[in-house]
């Protein structure tokens, strides 16, 4: 039987960006199956502990003594609209007049906004929520249409902002960053799947995507030194 490697997410960054640090592992471990599922923080952890799951990415890491959590990668909240719907940089107040999309389905980014924006002192209840959204192509595709900004992962939305179909807004005072870790089972030894891919996740194989050291066809160069947790 071929082997297998179940991995699972709570967050948007780890379902675009995992596709392309898959491709670079899947270069030295060309026989993989993989399977991913994007499910709720409860049910990644009781997936670990009950054996469906391999390794799981959480932006909402947590506390179980069987379950060992490590740093996986980092990467910035911005607020896009489509060009002209909004200025360049705003402040607080004037963030609380402009329509805005909700994008769910990942918990770690709605704990980070609704924190973020209650310091900055936009809290998330006086702001004009056009619509809340499952699903990251819906959000994009709305943004496109011109019908509202939304909070995304950087890197989920660099190629849009690159070719100038949308734009950044930064609001004054307000800088939004998460960390992604993570997390596998404490009990037992890791099969040679889990064992490769967590040593592959160690070394920068996920974060070096988010950072946009990827090439175009999404190939980190496999000589590219490791980086250092």
């Amino acid at each position: 039987m071929p082997k297998r490697l179940r991995l699972g997410s709570d967050s948007l960054t780890c379902a675009f960006t995992l596709p392309r640090a898959l491709a670079r592992f899947r270069e030295a471990h060309p026989d993989l199956v993989f399977s991913y599922e994007h499910l709720d923080p409860e049910s990644l952890v009781e997936g670990l502990l009950e054996g469906t799951l391999d390794v799981a990415l959480m932006g909402l890491p947590p506390k179980h003594k069987k379950l060992l959590v490590e740093p996986c990668f980092q990467d910035e909240i911005v607020l896009v609209f489509q060009p002209g719907r909004a200025a360049p940089e705003i402040t607080p107040g004037e963030l609380e007049a402009l329509p805005l999309l909700v994008a769910k389905g990942d918990p770690g980014l709605e704990l980070l906004l609704r924190k973020g924006l209650e310091e900055a002192g936009a809290p998330l209840r006086k702001l004009k929520i056009f619509m809340e959204i499952e699903g990251l192509a819906v959000v994009k595709n709305f943004i496109l249409a011109g019908l509202g900004g939304a909070f995304l992962p950087r890197v989920t939305v660099q190629r849009e902002l690159e070719s100038g179909e949308m734009a950044e807004t930064r609001v004054r005072g307000l800088r939004l960053e998460r960390r992604t870790r993570l997390v596998h089972s404490r009990e037992g030894a890791p099969g040679e799947a889990v064992s490769s891919f967590l040593e592959f996740v160690r070394g920068g194989g996920v974060g070096e995507v988010v950072k946009g050291k990827a090439g175009r066809n999404g190939k980190i160069p496999l000589d590219r030194k490791r980086r250092k947790e």
